[in-house]
C-alpha cells in the first residue's frame, strides 16, 4: 500500500513538472460526491450513506501524450484481532485496506484514428458499465453487471475511431483478467472486443466480446445494445450472455431496457426534471426454471445545475423472483450527487 503511496506522488509529482515544461496550464482536476438515503419497504428500515468521493487529475503531456489517475477516497479499512487458545488474550491481527486506486494510465496518440492506453482503467465492454456511477440516469448499475467482466483491469487497448461514412469505433485490448489492484493469478491473459457504430445520427450500436479464464475458470461473455437519444428522449437497452465452463457449464444472461424524458425548465433552483422507467431481468443459469430476478424502477431527477448530472434522483425499485437467495425487498432511494 505505501509503494503504491509513494508510486501516485511521483507521477504526481512528473506530471505536473512535464506539464510546466511543455508551458500547458498544468493537469486538471475532477471528481463527484455521491450520498444517498435508502429505505427498505418490505422491512421499514433505511440509512444515509455515502457512495463514493471520487477525485482525480488527467491532462496532456504533449500533443500525443495524456494520463489519468483516479481514486476512490470512500473505500473503507478493515482492522480486526483475536483470541485464537481462548484464554481472553488479544494475540493476533489482522489490517487490511481496499486500494483507492481506481484509474492509473497512460494514452499514446499514434494517429489521428488510432491510440492506444497502458495501465489500470475500465475493460471496454457494455456501455452501462463504461458510464460513471453519476452519468447513469439511476441510482444503481443495472443487474447486468452480475453477468459482465469486472469494470476494471490491468492492461492494454488499441482504440479506433472512424468518421468518414458510417461513424464507428473499436476497441481491442488484452488484460491480467485478474481485476483491479491485483496481480495476475493464473498466468493467462484476458481480452477484449468492442465495436460501436451509428448508422443513424441518434442511434447507437454496440457488440462486445470478452474471453479467457475468470479465476480458474473460462468464460465467453457476449453483449449487444441500442442506445438513441431522440431530442429530449431517452432510449437504452443492453442484452449480455455469459457461458461459464466449469465442472457442469452453465449460462447466465441479463437484460435491461430503459426509457426516459428530459423536461428543461427554470423552476427555482431546478433546470431540468426526467422521469424514467427501467425493466431488468437476470437468470444466474438458465438452465434452471424460476431462477430469474426481475427489477422495475421508476425515477424522477432533478438537474440542479448547468454541470451535467448534478442533482438529485428518487428511484421506487420493485424486484421480484422465485429464487430465495435473491432480495425481493421493494427500496426507495434518494440520492444527491455532485460534480466538479
Amino acid at each position: 500500500m505505501k509503494l503504491k503511496l509513494i508510486i501516485i506522488i511521483l507521477l504526481l509529482t512528473a506530471a505536473t513538472i512535464l506539464n510546466a515544461q511543455e508551458k500547458n496550464s498544468g493537469p486538471d482536476f475532477f471528481g463527484y460526491v455521491k450520498a444517498l438515503h435508502q429505505t427498505d419497504l418490505t422491512a421499514g428500515m433505511g440509512q444515509f450513506s455515502l457512495i463514493h468521493a471520487r477525485f482525480g487529475l488527467k491532462g496532456n503531456l504533449n500533443d500525443n501524450v495524456s494520463y489519468r489517475i483516479f481514486t476512490e477516497l470512500n473505500r473503507q479499512l478493515n482492522v480486526g484481532v483475536s483470541d485464537s487458545d481462548g484464554d481472553g488474550q488479544l494475540n493476533g491481527s489482522n489490517f487490511s485496506v481496499r486500494s483507492i486506486l481506481l484509474d492509473a494510465f497512460m494514452n499514446i496518440k499514434l494517429t489521428d484514428r488510432l491510440n492506444f492506453s497502458l495501465g489500470q482503467y475500465k475493460i471496454p465492454f457494455s456501455t452501462s458499465n463504461l458510464r460513471s456511477p453519476v452519468t447513469m440516469y439511476f441510482v444503481n448499475r443495472p443487474l447486468t453487471t452480475a453477468v459482465t467482466p469486472g469494470l476494471r483491469d490491468i492492461g492494454l487497448t488499441f482504440y479506433y475511431k472512424n468518421k468518414d461514412m458510417l461513424p464507428m469505433d473499436a476497441a481491442l485490448g488484452v488484460y491480467n483478467g485478474s481485476g483491479e489492484n491485483t496481480n495476475e493469478n493464473n498466468k493467462t491473459m484476458n481480452y477484449a472486443v468492442r465495436v460501436t457504430a451509428s448508422p443513424i445520427k441518434p442511434l447507437m450500436i454496440s457488440a462486445n466480446y470478452y474471453g479467457g479464464k475468470i479465476g480458474f475458470t473460462d468464460v465467453s461473455i457476449f453483449g449487444f445494445g441500442l442506445h438513441a437519444k431522440v431530442n429530449n428522449l431517452l432510449l437504452d437497452g443492453e442484452y449480455v450472455l455469459r457461458k461459464t465452463d466449469a465442472a457442469v457449464a452453465f449460462t447466465s444472461t441479463g437484460y435491461f431496457f430503459y426509457t426516459g424524458y428530459v423536461i428543461e425548465t427554470d423552476l427555482w433552483i431546478i433546470n431540468s426534471i426526467t422521469p424514467l422507467v427501467r425493466y431488468e431481468n437476470y437468470d444466474p443459469n438458465t438452465d434452471i426454471s424460476d431462477n430469474q430476478l426481475t427489477r422495475f424502477t421508476l425515477g424522477l431527477n432533478f438537474g440542479l445545475s448547468d454541470k451535467n448530472f448534478t442533482g438529485v434522483r428518487i428511484n421506487y425499485e420493485n424486484r421480484d423472483s422465485k429464487n430465495l437467495g435473491f432480495n425481493s425487498n421493494d427500496y426507495l432511494y434518494a440520492s444527491f450527487q455532485v460534480l466538479f
